[in-house]
């Protein structure tokens, strides 16, 4: 979705803004659902990584990367 969305925001000639946000790793901390945790969190990285290769490839763009909170309590059994 980020790749679909940096395409069609790019035509704008004015730039854009993309707010990316990986909502289910939260949830799952909250939870404590490891698997859900991992997938979320690979796909963020896949998000992030098609946000650098954008940002790699244009020198007038910004990235950040940040997490709102960390939610502790994620433990094994």
């Amino acid at each position: 979705m980020t790749d679909v969305a940096i395409k069609i925001l790019k035509k704008n000639p004015k730039g854009f803004f993309l707010m990316v946000e990986a909502g289910q790793i939260d949830w799952a901390g909250h939870v404590n659902e490891a698997q859900n945790n991992m997938v979320s969190t690979l796909g963020l990285d896949d998000a992030v990584t098609v946000g650098l290769d954008f940002v790699n490839a244009n020198s007038n763009a910004l990235m950040i990367v940040t997490a709102d909170h960390e939610i502790g309590g994620m433990s094994t059994s």
